[in-house]
């Protein structure tokens, strides 16, 4: 490493912390920087490239093939993105069979309104802290969902923000911003984005965080499903639910809701979002449309709700559930073997049948009635499908 280098690097490592001499760095330096982000000093008279990210380690020379509010990509292909940013000077970028020099004002703006916010986030997560997290978490939102595409670093913090929101009691909050979230991702694909990329890049950025979500329409797993949605959360869900997950969490919310809307209303709002859907997903909605032939049913025989046959009528879908983890016994005629069966479909359909006549019966007056639904939002939540313990009393 020549001697410039050394010479930058310990003029870096030296603002970082002592804050204070030498010549301001172009990149990071801003005033009244709060004590977790104290950002370092560089030599800004040397015309060598450089990278020096979060833990020292030094690149040069800084070649990137892009750049944009997710990161940078060097020229080997390796991801930075930008909270891992601690020194950037004189960076060059390949456009066609050159290189020509990324502007500084670049860089600088996008380290303080992507790279900053984010470092803050996750320093503080990662210390167990919350101050200001959901404020920042939201302002990283606002900032980038004007672009199209919405960048990954953008959907990584809506997904942090729902559960920012569902551990301070706001469920129903959440669950509406992770769909826009999921949303946003669907019109990345819909222009044309960089898909495998920004998938690489989500990964980035949720590298620390638990954020999983069923394979079919993608609907969070460490959030509890909401017990209630305000009137302003349906209207969300119903501008939404030209996509198959905010159209079953519609559908749920309507059954919950007491004074449901008919079938054929729930079945318009099921079908609305078909052309949004692929396969495997029409065929999860297929189901919940017979789920509300059947609760349609029963509100035409309210005197059917009090029977055994409703009462205990989900050991029969436990039973179900038990044999899809046994794993098929094959024919010894290959021409009489089953058809292979899609375990996670089946259990989708299984977790929306309960939920949705769990919630349709849970809203009952007759108290039998109800336990019948509480009884199955207990067997979904013994299967790890958690429903919000009760309803909200701030709306």
């Amino acid at each position: 490493m020549s001697s410039t280098i050394h010479r930058m690097l310990a003029g870096s490592i030296l603002g970082l912390w002592l804050v204070s001499g030498g010549a301001t760095s172009t990149i990071l330096a801003r005033a009244n920087v709060p004590q977790d982000t104290a950002l370092p000093k560089s030599d800004a008279t040397s015309t060598e490239s450089i990278l020096v990210r979060r833990d020292l380690s030094v690149t040069t020379p800084v070649v990137v093939t892009d750049i944009g509010p997710n990161g940078i990509v060097m020229q080997s292909g390796a991801l930075v993105p930008w909270f891992d940013v601690l020194v950037a000077e004189n960076w060059q970028k390949i456009s066609g069979t050159e290189s020509v020099p990324v502007p500084s004002a670049e860089i600088l703006e996008y380290q303080q309104t992507f790279g900053q916010p984010w470092f803050l986030v996750r320093n503080r997560l990662a210390r167990g802290e919350t101050l200001d997290v959901e404020r920042m978490l939201q302002e990283l939102v606002d900032r980038g969902k004007e672009r199209v595409p919405v960048p990954a670093c953008v959907l990584a913090a809506q997904q942090l923000l729902a559960r920012q929101m569902a551990d301070r009691g706001d469920v129903a909050a959440a669950w509406v911003t992770w769909l826009i979230a999921r949303k946003n991702d669907g019109a990345n694909s819909a222009v044309g984005g960089p898909t495998d990329i920004e998938a690489t890049w989500l990964a980035v950025y949720l590298d620390r965080y638990n954020q999983p979500a069923d394979s079919l329409v993608h609907l969070p797993m460490s959030i509890p499903f909401p017990s209630s949605w305000s009137d302003a959360e349906q209207q969300q869900l119903l501008e939404l639910s030209d996509r198959p997950a905010a159209a079953l969490c519609l559908v749920a919310a309507s059954l919950n809701a007491g004074n449901s809307p008919d079938k054929k209303s729930l079945q318009e709002v099921v079908q609305r979002s078909y052309a949004q859907a692929n396969n495997t997903q029409r065929a999860l909605l297929g189901s919940c449309l017979n789920t509300i032939d059947t609760i349609e049913s029963w509100r035409a025989n309210p005197e059917f709700l009090a029977t055994d046959q409703v009462r205990f009528g989900y050991l029969e879908v436990e039973r179900q559930w038990t044999s899809l983890s046994n794993p098929a016994i094959e024919s010894v005629n290959p021409e009489r073997s089953p058809a292979p069966v899609d375990v996670e479909l089946e259990r989708q359909k299984l977790v929306w049948q309960l939920r949705l006549e769990g919630l349709f019966l849970n809203a009952h007056s007759n108290p039998q009635v109800a336990e019948a639904g509480q009884l199955r939002l207990l067997l979904l939540e013994h299967w790890g499908f958690k429903t919000q313990a009760r309803a909200r009393t701030d709306k």
